[in-house]
């Protein structure tokens, strides 16, 4: 009896969990930077990620990599439209923090060269 009662407790945190981890990427694509012209040109920039020498906390999957980049990129000021991660070449040979993950963060965001000069000095590209 005391069993099945711990299984379905574990059940109910990983549902919370999952609540609350859908809410906070939700939360995470709704920008407060939302520029105030509608005919903007758009592009897309990318950062290779590495294993933990970027500049947002380290995550366990693309997802919450993505949620630690949204934060990050807000906590700049920096508007973006979109955000994703790819893989997009092969992982370094190594596994030392600066080594590379084989995987591109992209953000998609306004072409504006003073936009552009502040994503380029949080390490996009």
């Amino acid at each position: 009896m005391q069993r099945t009662a711990g299984i379905k407790g574990q059940t109910g945190m990983m549902r919370i969990l999952f609540t609350v981890l859908m809410i906070e990427m939700v939360m995470a694509a709704c920008s407060k930077n939302t520029p105030s012209f509608s005919n903007a040109r758009y592009i897309t920039i990318s950062h290779h990620q590495t294993y933990c020498a970027d500049p947002w906390p380290a995550a366990l999957n693309d997802s919450l990599t993505l949620i630690n980049v949204a934060h990050y990129l807000d906590s700049l000021n920096l508007y973006r439209a979109s955000l994703y991660i790819k893989l997009d070449a092969e992982k370094d040979a190594c596994s030392s923090c600066s080594c590379k993950t084989g995987k591109d963060i992209y953000v998609v965001t306004i072409d504006s060269t003073a936009l552009l000069d502040r994503y380029l000095q949080a390490g996009f590209n």
